[in-house]
């Protein structure tokens, strides 16, 4: 009897540490696969922001392997370490989830999104630490909460699905069918865990994601003047990328412009809105989420200004270039 209890009490023994050398091989794939992306796609000297559900050794392997290749200064927030972020600071381009379920994405995904340093065009690696039965379902859930809530589209998920790590992201207006709505993701990528680890096919995971054609699709548009030649340069960049205008609101020109503003940038953080166009005032409080992009068209403008100087008054002629931008979160 005392045979069989030990022979029992070595098997379990056996397959006890059977399993976590099997948990330390999947964490240090894991850990290589995200730290591959980092050198290989996060630009080198900007910030890369880590979050984490903390309950996980993922992300301290991680946060330890990229500290000690020198190359990123890199911001954590968690349950119990929130990052805050001083005013005016630089957008954060970068940035690693490290997250369990759909709805821990979603919180982790709002917190972020309240930060002035947000930033919709940033590249994110969200890395799933839970065995799921079904990985596309799942990324599919996390990418429509990342796209929802602060219009992240430039998004990779990573989930292991037995020895492969399958990477996920999705096109938007790839199609007339598929515009904003995210209805199907692609498996972009997949990690093979045999070894030192490695991809299974070269490439970026983060090519061009707005495409020059938006194939019809339909885009919300707010705009501070309607009219003469503001409709005309609205047209010509409508139709240039093939883009079917939804216009939220139509102001009389003659109305008042500051509640103009305050409605115009109203629906577009409230997400009424996907294309604001106009001119805005430099006020911290209202742009600290805008990011400045290069001008689409410019605008030649003529005018008559009264110019005066110490001996005498004169009229001067002034002619000058202006940038036509348009705010797109």
């Amino acid at each position: 009897m005392r045979a069989v209890l030990l022979v029992l009490v070595l098997a379990l023994v056996a397959a006890y540490r059977g399993n976590r050398m099997m948990l330390q091989v999947e964490q240090r794939h894991l850990v290589s696969c995200v730290v591959t992306v980092v050198q290989r796609h996060f630009p080198v000297g900007r910030t890369v922001h880590l979050s984490s559900t903390g309950e996980d050794s993922h992300a301290e392997s991680v946060l330890e392997a990229i500290n000690h290749l020198e190359l990123w200064p890199v911001q954590v927030t968690g349950p119990n370490r929130v990052s805050v972020s001083p005013r005016n600071v630089e957008k954060i381009s970068s940035y690693i989830i490290f997250t369990r379920s759909v709805e821990d994405i979603t919180v982790q995904t709002e917190m972020l999104y309240a930060s002035a340093s947000w930033d919709s065009r940033g590249l994110f690696m969200i890395v799933v630490t839970v065995k799921v039965s079904n990985s596309e379902e799942l990324a599919l859930s996390i990418i429509r909460e990342v796209w929802q809530i602060g219009r992240g589209y430039n998004v990779v998920v990573v989930i292991q699905q037995d020895d492969l790590l399958n990477l996920y992201t999705w096109f938007p207006y790839s199609s007339h069918d598929n515009c904003a709505d995210v209805k199907n993701v692609v498996l972009i990528n997949q990690w093979v865990m045999e070894g030192e680890g490695k991809f299974v096919r070269e490439g970026s995971l983060y090519p061009c994601k707005i495409p020059s054609n938006f194939h019809g699709c339909t885009v919300n548009l707010s705009a501070l003047c309607n009219g003469g030649i503001y409709n005309e340069i609205y047209s010509q960049y409508f139709l240039t990328h093939n883009i079917k205008s939804n216009y939220v609101n139509n102001f009389p020109n003659d109305g008042p412009f500051s509640e103009r503003i305050l409605t115009c940038l109203r629906n577009l953080w409230d997400r009424e809105t996907d294309i604001l166009l106009g001119i805005f005032p430099l006020v911290v409080e209202n742009i600290n989420k805008a990011k400045p992009i290069f001008p689409y068209f410019a605008m030649k403008l003529a005018g008559l200004f009264l110019v005066l100087s110490p001996s005498h008054a004169f009229i001067g002629f002034l002619t000058f270039s202006l940038p036509l931008c348009g705010l797109l979160l």
